[in-house]
């Protein structure tokens, strides 16, 4: 059940370009939006059903499913979680989505491709603009930036990478990282802020 509810949030989800789905859901009183909160109401049931704790992802491990089959599920579930939290536009999600990345992604493949590094990249990136909108950190946006965008990334990618003597995909990911970074920089100094 909770696999097949999972599927029907993702196919939602895909239907349209993000940004149009976006716009449509922002109208409360839509067959857009009311279709869209019916799948996930059924999704949400499912996944209490599914798991007893408040949880942001399912953990096989944890509930002691070894079946590639259930395996397979736990991937969906998370992955629609993943979804539902970014379509939400809650940007409170957004430091948490970050970190879940790696398990919601690459969970049990360890391979990491082309199309992993630009969902990173761009999650990377709104949670940078977030930040500096915000910045009550204390730290200069030349730190926030590094410790969103690249700290630590090089070693959590080496221990995913798939084959150790091709890293390209995951070197590729390093260097843009390193390019969004100095050039989202470049843009909020340029906008009339001195860097501190």
């Amino acid at each position: 059940m909770l696999e097949y509810q999972a599927v029907q949030v993702l196919e939602w989800l895909s239907q349209e370009p993000f940004e149009e789905s976006i716009d449509a859901l922002r109208d409360l009183d839509s067959d857009f939006y009311a279709s869209y909160s019916f799948k996930v109401t059924q999704f949400e049931q499912a996944w209490r059903n599914f798991s007893q704790t408040d949880d942001d992802l399912l953990v096989w491990s944890k509930l002691g499913l070894d079946d590639q089959k259930h395996r397979k599920t736990v991937r969906l579930a998370n992955l629609a979680r993943f979804g539902i939290d970014l379509f939400s536009e809650d940007e409170t999600y957004l430091p948490t989505l970050h970190e879940r990345f790696f398990q919601v992604f690459v969970y049990g493949t360890r391979k990491f491709t082309f199309d992993h590094s630009n969902i990173l990249l761009e999650l990377k990136t709104q949670l940078a603009l977030s930040l500096l909108a915000e910045n009550t950190s204390g730290k200069t946006p030349a730190d926030l930036l590094h410790e969103v965008f690249t700290e630590g990334l090089e070693s959590v990618l080496k221990e995913r990478s798939w084959n150790q003597a091709n890293f390209d995909e995951e070197l590729g990911m390093l260097t843009s990282a390193e390019i969004r970074m100095s050039l989202l920089l470049q843009e909020y100094e340029e906008s009339g802020n001195n860097g501190t």
